[in-house]
């Protein structure tokens, strides 16, 4: 198996990770929102106590980090995976290089952008069990 071969097949690898890390970030998604929803229309106005404004508070920034981890960067410093395209202005066909290469740049990017990813879907995840369990405390005690 050529050097190619090998890092086409890690890049592969990758980009699957990728992807179910995002469909984990968007079932967490769903699950959040609708327990939000829930959360919220069960006790509001006068029974709302500071415990529980500040679980629904914890709910919402769980669920605005993982909009944010679900959101594509469009611009070309921040964003690692935009990659040479032929709308750049700048790109010229002698400017090739070696296929493995770029494919080693972009695993390098894909690992960078999925621990970006898992990274947001921990602290999230961290933030909302928190929020939970303040909330079972306000209903039980």
């Amino acid at each position: 198996m050529t050097r190619f071969n090998k890092w086409k097949d890690v890049y592969d690898d990758t980009s699957l990770w990728l992807k179910f890390v995002e469909a984990k970030v968007t079932a967490f998604l769903t699950f959040e929102t609708g327990l939000f929803y829930f959360v919220s229309k069960l006790k509001t106005g006068s029974d709302c106590t500071f415990w529980r404004c500040l679980s629904l508070l914890g709910i919402f920034i769980s669920i605005f980090l993982l909009l944010l981890a679900l959101l594509p960067k469009t611009s070309k410093t921040g964003n690692p995976l935009y990659f040479l395209t032929w709308s750049d202005d700048d790109f010229s066909v002698p400017q090739k290089f070696e296929e493995s290469v770029s494919y080693e740049q972009l695993v390098r990017a894909l690992a960078k952008v999925t621990k970006a990813k898992m990274e947001k879907l921990k602290f999230s995840l961290i933030i909302y069990f928190i929020s939970i369990l303040l909330f079972l405390l306000t209903i039980y005690y």
